[in-house]
């Protein structure tokens, strides 16, 4: 499973890049269109959005993969020893249950905007909204991961 996680971390740094690497591009395009005599890019504001939407949230799933995240573990760092292991499996599954219901409701978001094409560019929203899903599913995994280590850590404890 820790290889999954590995692969998932080398394809969402790739596609946060690509992203982030579009938009530059595109608004570079967009920027370019309206300072020379070119024709107007009127793409160019809707895909720059669109792969933002990528950058934004296939990199929070990364930074959630690398701990990137901000934490306060004062309580855990309070607590005595035996609690805090009741304390970090708490937040694990909260964290876990949440982050699969987020994914759940952009996953019925996503589908249901299959027929619901962009104004300029003709693209179904699907394509907006799929990455939202795709990073909460990614990090409710990462999660279920992380579940796991803590539970075999505390079993090679107790043992």
């Amino acid at each position: 499973m820790a290889q999954i996680s590995l692969f998932l971390a080398k394809l969402e740094a790739r596609l946060a890049s690509l992203a982030l690497g579009v938009v530059i591009l595109s608004v570079l395009c967009g920027i370019l269109s309206r300072i020379l005599p070119l024709p107007t890019v009127t793409w160019s504001t809707e895909l720059s959005g669109l792969a933002f939407t990528w950058a934004v949230f296939i990199g929070c799933a990364l930074a959630f993969k690398r701990g990137l995240h901000v934490s306060i573990p004062i309580l855990q760092d309070m607590a005595p020893p035996s609690l805090s292991v009741i304390w970090v499996r708490f937040v694990a599954l909260s964290s876990c249950l949440f982050f699969v219901s987020v994914a759940w409701l952009s996953f019925e978001l996503t589908l249901q905007s299959l027929d619901r094409p962009s104004p300029v560019m003709r693209v179904p929203f699907t394509v907006v909204y799929a990455p939202v899903a795709y990073s909460f599913l990614s990090m409710a995994f990462e999660t279920f991961l992380q579940i796991i280590a803590v539970e075999q850590i505390n079993n090679e404890v107790q043992q």
